[in-house]
């Protein structure tokens, strides 16, 4: 009998649900929209407020000091935000942040423009005009090619009559792609086709990028290496894989995961693939969620598809956004202020 018992408690042990992933609070902020850090400083996690501050944690430990404070220049016309996505969205920390202190924020200014700096240098990869307090975009990212990566929303026009997404010489809609190792030339236009890349990833080369429709698909689109520079999205022309706008969109690839308005989703969060081995059943899946919808999902990508989505039991309120920090952990983001880490 007790052999049988030593071999039940065993078999429990190696069951899915001892090897489920928990959400742990981190610490809470002021509206806090991401969360980053740099691979060159892995002391530090760095969390975005929108307000216009970025603030470190340490051990545990939230830093006074900010790391950057640009609430002066930040343009917030509403908090709500339903009403407002403005604000300082997304930083990125160069791969020498230890030595140069270098970072790059992505924010709404109070000239009415969305711009893209470089701190402390005050240099400006881009300045656009910013025509609606929606779509902005929002993401920065440095990719596995050093280079800085800039998710351009498409500036929430009228999307049937607005092509500009699909135009290489517009940098809305866009991924745009800037060199450090020629800091005078713009960035140019990587991806095209988006209509709000609010967040995006690299996994191993792939680039994964989760696009916030409009009024009836959300999108996750999967560009395997190589096959990334110049690829079309299809948007506006397509949302999801409906047909939307009466535009050209030759070659347009399709999202491998769509989710529809009808079922609840209004603005999908796009994250990881998590590569952190202590989270077991979610190693090597790719998680993700909604700011509608509280609960986390999970899935198998690949160029063929997605397969496998499922639900974590687990929920975050007004979740806004995931990060991940030098040692691979995974983070979420809630916009009511706090934020968790994934726990094994």
């Amino acid at each position: 009998m007790r052999r049988l018992l030593v071999i039940g408690a065993a078999l429990l042990a190696a069951s899915p649900a001892a090897h489920a992933a928990r959400l742990e609070r981190v610490a809470h902020f002021r509206q806090p929209v991401y969360l980053t850090s740099s691979p060159s400083d892995r002391r530090d996690v760095f969390v975005v407020e929108r307000a216009g501050r970025v603030l470190a944690i340490r051990n545990g430990r939230v830093l006074r000091r900010p790391v950057l404070d640009i609430r002066r220049r930040v343009l917030i016309a509403d908090r709500r935000i339903y009403k407002d996505q403005g604000g300082l969205l997304s930083v990125a920390l160069a791969p020498d942040y230890d030595r140069t202190h270098r970072l790059y924020a992505f924010f709404t200014a109070r000239d009415k423009t969305i711009r893209v700096e470089e701190f402390p240098t005050g240099r400006t990869l881009v300045a656009v005009a910013r025509t609606s307090p929606f779509d902005a975009g929002g993401q920065l990212q440095f990719g596995p090619d050093g280079a800085l990566y800039i998710g351009m929303g498409y500036g929430g026009g009228n999307s049937r009559v607005d092509g500009s997404a699909l135009d290489p010489a517009s940098p809305r809609g866009k991924i745009l792609r800037w060199d450090p190792a020629s800091p005078t030339a713009p960035p140019v236009p990587y991806l095209l086709g988006l209509r709000t890349p609010w967040r995006f990833s690299f996994d191993r080369g792939n680039l994964i990028v989760g696009d916030v429709g409009e009024s009836r698909r959300e999108e996750v689109d999967f560009l395997p290496r190589g096959r990334q520079d110049g690829a079309n999205l299809g948007w506006p022309a397509f949302e999801g894989t409906l047909r939307h706008g009466p535009f050209a969109a030759p070659g347009a690839i399709p999202p491998v995961l769509q989710k529809r308005h009808s079922s609840g989703w209004c603005a999908l969060i796009a994250g990881y693939v998590v590569r952190d081995r202590l989270l077991h059943d979610l190693y090597g899946r790719y998680v993700y969620g909604d700011l509608c919808k509280s609960g986390i999902r999970s899935v198998r990508l690949s160029a063929r598809g997605a397969r496998a989505d499922r639900s974590e039991r687990l929920a975050v309120p007004n979740l806004v956004s995931f990060g991940e920090d030098a040692r691979g952990h995974l983070y979420a983001v809630s916009l009511d202020g706090w934020v968790y880490r994934f726990a094994g």
